[in-house]
């Protein structure tokens, strides 16, 4: 059973540079950009997450990074602070679309889209499409969809730095327990498939 990695960024992996909704309102877009450039050069991976990545990532099939920058703004300084883990796995980053307006909703209408197109790209697939977030508003939308296309997920949150640490320990006891929930699901509905069908109103 194959892995695909599916990782936010800020507050996930590293420190967030960015202000919230709430505190970005009513400051010019020019001195956010301007003011994160600066913050991101001092912001680096956590080493937790860095060494999850290092054990468990490069064994993924692909990895994703996706997040609510800009490449047009922000591409050099993402790409600079991931760097430090391409030696382990090459990976694709996925950036929020440079024309669509940044407000709350419309991020978690595209980030659910966006995951939605990994989901149904890999429907009948042996896969297991791991997703990491700081926010977990989307996860039961993304819960639903992979529900739809019968495809394997595992919603993880990420609330604090030292749940890599709990991940990188447990996350092939967590992996082995999702394949037996799976094959003792097949064995089932197999056997369901065999039973003759009952007419209706018969209890034998």
């Amino acid at each position: 059973m194959k892995d695909i990695f599916l990782f936010d960024i800020d507050d996930c992996i590293m420190k967030s540079v960015f202000p919230n909704f709430q505190e970005a309102k009513g400051v010019s877009r020019e001195l956010i950009v301007k003011t994160v450039r600066e913050r991101g050069k001092l912001v680096i991976l956590y080493p937790e997450f860095v060494k999850f990545y290092q054990k468990w990532g490069k064994q993924a099939t692909e990895v994703y990074f996706i997040t609510g920058r800009k490449n047009s703004d922000f591409g050099f300084l993402t790409e600079s602070q991931l760097e430090p883990i391409r030696k382990y796995k090459v990976y694709i980053t996925i950036f929020y679309p440079k024309k669509r307006q940044h407000l709350e909703h419309l991020y978690f209408n595209w980030k659910v889209n966006t995951i939605k197109k990994k989901i149904k790209q890999n429907a009948g697939k042996d896969v297991i499409i791991w997703i990491f977030d700081d926010l977990i508003e989307h996860f039961p939308k993304i819960q639903k969809i992979a529900d739809e296309f019968k495809v394997i997920i595992q919603l993880i949150h990420i609330d604090n730095k030292d749940k890599w640490f709990y991940y990188h320990n447990e996350f092939k006891n967590i992996k082995a327990k999702l394949l037996y929930d799976k094959n003792t699901d097949d064995i089932f509905n197999k056997a369901m498939e065999k039973l003759p069908n009952l007419k209706k109103g018969e209890n034998n």
